[in-house]
């Protein structure tokens, strides 16, 4: 038996601050068949919340900077990417922005396969960006392939980069289903665990403008106004915290609105919850949603561009609603606050559902890309393949 080198592989991201793509990423490192795969992550900074060991067992973690990123980082950040680009079989642009910049770049100087790993609807993120930023989403045209977190997605990234569509494919994220249920049976905080003693509405994600908590939190309100009990619980940071409370204050629900910031362990909460309400303007994926079908949640969403409408299966494993419209999404929480079977009906569903999503099926999918890239390579290179053990 003769056996081939392992494929090494680097995953390029910007630092570990949002939790969400950089979480994908590192999930999909350590996922990739070992005998085949050595995975490396390289990220620009470290800071944030989601913050990974230094390294671990399956993946090692390269992290430039100890702080936030500076415009006159640029030239060592080029420089430490150039370094271990050389010695990768396969580079992988794990973040828009920066990282892939720089990740594509090095790979076409040292003559090194490049996927770009699109996480977003781009027409909808372009919409409050930079020029800069766009010329740098157009440079993805130049990979040897591009890939998407979902259908949508992929067909958003195709018109805005102009990247040949035979080399653009749409690989839905995938969730480590059997560790997120074993972390959902364990308890929630004591301090939290009261709030479960009555009907409860949850959101999980960044306090950011894109996730439009002021419209479940409107939605709350009117429930509340029409004789409602139930509390909403929202875990996650950001910069619209303060905003929050004040709204919330306004509506007359501050007493039953509880911003609980960040949770090591949101499957508990998942798991627990009357209702999961997610009120997004947009996503790329939704892996939260993922996650809560998984943890066997009633979902409500709003059908916002890419994400929850694939997620939930067109509607059979969540209820979705119009972007921003608070008595739709009112009346949806209401139906699966006050209905059991309602309530029973989309528990029955989501388990079946998260599993199209399980981390294995998805590790498979890529690990044949990425072996498809290293052979390519080999046979311009006139060498035979060497995409793993063999016999």
């Amino acid at each position: 038996m003769m056996t081939s080198p392992r494929i090494r592989v680097l995953f390029c991201i910007q630092s570990f601050a949002g939790g969400g793509a950089e979480g994908v990423t590192l999930n999909l490192a350590r996922a990739l068949a070992p005998a085949q795969f050595a995975p490396t992550i390289f990220a620009h900074e470290r800071f944030g919340e989601f913050e990974p060991p230094a390294s671990t067992p399956e993946v090692p973690i390269v992290i430039h900077n100890r702080r936030d990123y500076r415009r006159r980082d640029l030239p060592g950040l080029f420089a430490k990417t150039l370094q271990l680009v050389r010695t990768t079989d396969v580079v992988v642009g794990a973040n828009e922005g920066r990282p892939t910049f720089f990740a594509l770049a090095a790979a076409k100087l040292l003559g090194k396969p490049c996927v770009v790993w699109t996480h977003y609807n781009m027409h909808e993120f372009l919409r409050s960006r930079s020029w800069r930023q766009l010329a740098s989403l157009r440079s993805s045209a130049l990979a040897d392939r591009l890939v998407s977190c979902g259908r949508d997605v992929l067909e958003s990234a195709i018109r805005v980069t102009g990247i040949r569509r035979d080399r653009a494919v749409a690989i839905a994220n995938g969730i480590p289903i059997a560790s997120i249920q074993q972390r959902a049976a364990e308890p929630v905080l004591p301090a939290d665990a009261i709030l479960f003693e009555k009907p409860t509405i949850l959101g999980v994600g960044h306090l950011t403008e894109e996730k439009d908590y002021p419209t479940l939190l409107a939605a709350h309100a009117r429930l509340r106004a029409e004789g409602g009990s139930q509390a909403l619980l929202l875990l996650g940071t950001g910069r619209m915290e303060s905003a929050l409370r004040e709204r919330a204050t306004a509506l007359g629900i501050g007493g039953s609105t509880h911003l609980l910031g960040y949770r090591s362990n949101p499957y508990s909460y998942m798991h627990r919850c009357t209702v999961f309400g997610h009120p997004s303007r947009q996503e790329g994926f939704g892996l939260v949603l993922a996650e809560a079908l998984a943890c066997g949640a009633s979902v409500v969403a709003t059908d916002c561009p890419s994400g929850p409408r694939e997620i939930l299966d067109g509607g059979r494993a969540g209820i979705l609603v119009p972007v921003g419209d608070v008595p739709a999404l009112a009346q949806a929480l209401g139906r699966v606050l006050f209905d059991p079977a309602e309530r029973e009906r989309l528990r029955r569903a989501a388990p079946g559902q998260a599993a199209v999503y399980d981390v294995a099926n998805w590790a498979r999918q890529w690990g044949k890309l990425l072996v498809q890239l290293h052979e390519e390579k080999s046979l311009r290179a006139g060498k035979p393949p060497a995409s793993g053990p063999r016999s």
